[in-house]
Formats: structure tokens, sequence, C-alpha cells
């Protein structure tokens, strides 16, 4: 008895010829009486040619749709992987602007000028009391605190992105 897969009846360029199929099932019976396919787990002879042909046609178009769905799932795959190396991309632009903007945008003395002319005290005294504190996370900002002289500290504002926001 020889045991074949429906496998061995695609051709190396990935096409499937029914009547190569029925010449090689042909020359297989004339080696052997029995033939047995691996996958339907069933014995075919001569007399039952027809059925062996059928069960390999039915494989074919089977494993031909599992391929296209490989494919699928592969392009899907693919897709999703774009999007997350756009969207890391993106960040990086985002960071890498906001780190330029921080380097080139307003300073602690700009900020102490609006901060005085919002307030209505001096522009000396804002920047003797504003201390610049900058962060990084998630993007580079810049945090000004006011001291006062009793030592504790009040947020006043921030820089991000090369805008100035006074909180209070």
């Amino acid at each position: 008895m020889i045991t074949v897969s429906y496998k061995d009846f695609i051709s190396n360029s990935g096409n499937i010829q029914l009547e190569k199929t029925e010449d090689k099932l042909h020359s297989l019976f004339l080696v052997d009486s029995k033939i047995k396919l691996e996958e339907m787990d069933r014995v075919y002879t001569i007399e039952n040619i027809e059925d062996l042909i059928k069960d390999i046609s039915s494989l074919l178009e089977n494993g031909d749709r599992e391929i296209d769905d490989t494919i699928a799932e592969t392009e899907v795959i693919s897709n999703n992987a774009s999007c997350l190396k756009m969207f890391f991309y993106l960040c990086m632009i985002i960071y890498a602007a906001s780190s330029v903007l921080s380097i080139i945008g307003p300073d602690k003395r700009d900020f102490a000028r609006k901060y005085a002319e919002k307030h209505g005290i001096t522009f000396a005294e804002a920047e003797y009391y504003i201390f610049q504190e900058i962060g990084v996370f998630p993007i580079q900002y810049r945090k000004y605190e006011f001291r006062y002289q009793d030592g504790t500290d009040e947020t006043v504002g921030y820089v991000v992105f090369g805008l100035t926001f006074i909180t209070n």
C-alpha cells in the first residue's frame, strides 16, 4: 500500500492541474493496487479512483483557502505593525518638537515679565521670587514656582511647546 498526501499533487509553481493528478494516480495504481490518502485516512483502489480524485480536489481547495486566510492574517499583522511604527514616530516627533521649543522658548525672564504684568507687581520682584524647574515627562516643559519669604512654594505657571500658561 502506498501512502500519499494531497500536497504531493501541487506543482512547484503552486498550480493544480486535474489531468496531471489523474495521470499520477494511474501511475501509482500501476505500482500498487491500494493507495492510502494521509489526510482522509482512507484506502482507495482502482475501482474508486474517482472518489480519490474528488477527495484530493476538495483538500486542494481547502488548502488554497487556508493559504488565503494565512495571507490575510499576515497583512493584518503587517498593518498593525505599521500603525504602531507610525504612532511611535509621531510620539518621537512631538517629543523632539517639545524639546526644541523648550530650549528656544520663553525663559525665566520672559515668564517673570508676563507674571508681573498680570499680577501688578514689579518685574524685579517677580524675577527674584520665581524659580524655574524643567521637566521631561511625558513631554518637556518648564514649571515656574513663586517662592514666598516663609519658604513655601506655589506653582504659578508652565511653558509647554513654547506657550506660556500662568495658572493663578
